[in-house]
């Protein structure tokens, strides 16, 4: 994390580039945990779908866990800058100001990365269901 340093000549750019830095960290920290909540909520541990623990018939719970595995797979498919546009915005639901200010861009690059970003995963989800 701190192999930049060396570069950053000017001491008073320093908070803002920590800053950055723990604010990456700390997104993909909660990034992460989302993920594992979701994933929790979609299959709860020992009971089948369409069990006690499930108002799903066995096949719509299969079915999204397909569907949710796909997308995943279609993200990881995505460039860095894309995925992390969307995961910002539509994951961790940050503004469009805060996604841009998370990215360090201004909001009209958010704008087109996210526009593009799913218009990729439009013809990926489209091509793999």
């Amino acid at each position: 994390m701190l192999r930049g340093l060396d570069h950053l000549d000017d001491p008073a750019a320093f908070p803002t580039w920590a800053f950055r830095i723990v604010g990456c960290q700390c997104a993909q920290w909660v990034r992460q945990r989302q993920r594992d909540r979701r994933r929790d909520e979609q299959v709860p541990a020992n009971v089948p779908a369409g069990t006690a623990g499930s108002s799903q018939p066995p096949e719509v719970a299969l079915e999204a866990l397909e569907r949710s595995q796909a997308l995943d797979r279609a993200l990881a498919t995505l460039d860095f800058e894309h995925r992390q546009a969307l995961v910002l915005f539509y994951l961790d639901g940050l503004t469009l100001a805060a996604t841009a200010h998370a990215m360090a861009v201004p909001e009209g690059t958010v704008k087109s990365r996210l526009h593009h970003a799913r218009a990729q995963l439009r013809r990926i989800m489209e091509t793999s269901l």
